[in-house]
């Protein structure tokens, strides 16, 4: 092989990418880069599946979990997202997570990980309180969910953008319709008491 060979195979290889920095099974999802289209089509679907599966949330705070993703550049399964932001919020906003790793001074705190085990039932109770209300056990729900279950589990193991896409958009688009149900229903209530 000469010199020219080597030039030649060393150019047609591309570079190694470097490590992402975000370790763990369920993140994936940082990798994922969308066009400015497709994140704010996502966006608008985080912000109908928050209210929906998390109709305990204070709105304003709702706001603010899509700013952050806005901010982060999170993209992928609403799912996977909704839950991360409303975890990880509320850790560090209604908890002593902060001050449990700030004990004794800053660099004698807790680990993260001991803080995140001391306020984790704390953090999923307010997680639960959240969800209390959601369409979590709703047929039409759960059948769009074991749909891409199916989906997921007959392709690769690596996450593929279209499917992430298609199940964001048929989630989105049941939870719409549940939501405007849900309102009908509210609006209908006090009329049918009147009568």
């Amino acid at each position: 092989m000469t010199s020219d060979d080597t030039t030649t195979a060393a150019a047609v290889q591309e570079p190694a990418s470097p490590p992402h920095p975000r370790r763990g099974k369920s993140q994936w999802f940082f990798r994922i880069d969308p066009s400015p289209e497709e994140r704010a089509r996502f966006l608008d679907q985080l912000g109908i599946y928050l209210t929906a599966m998390y109709p305990g949330c204070p709105p304003q705070w709702r706001l603010e979990l899509i700013k952050r993703a806005r901010k982060g550049g999170h993209y992928g399964r609403l799912g996977e997202i909704a839950g991360v932001l409303a975890t990880s919020s509320i850790r560090h906003r209604a908890t002593d997570y902060e001050r449990l790793l700030r004990v004794n001074g800053g660099r004698e705190g807790l680990t993260r990980e001991e803080a995140r085990q001391v306020v984790n039932a704390e953090v999923a109770d307010s997680v639960a309180e959240w969800r209390h209300g959601s369409p979590e056990e709703d047929e039409g729900f759960v059948a769009v969910r074991k749909q891409f279950r199916k989906a997921w589990r007959k392709g690769r193991k690596k996450p593929r953008p279209v499917l992430t896409a298609n199940e964001n958009a048929a989630l989105a688009e049941y939870l719409k319709g549940w939501l405007e149900r849900r309102e009908q229903e509210r609006t209908e209530r006090p009329r049918e008491a009147a009568d």
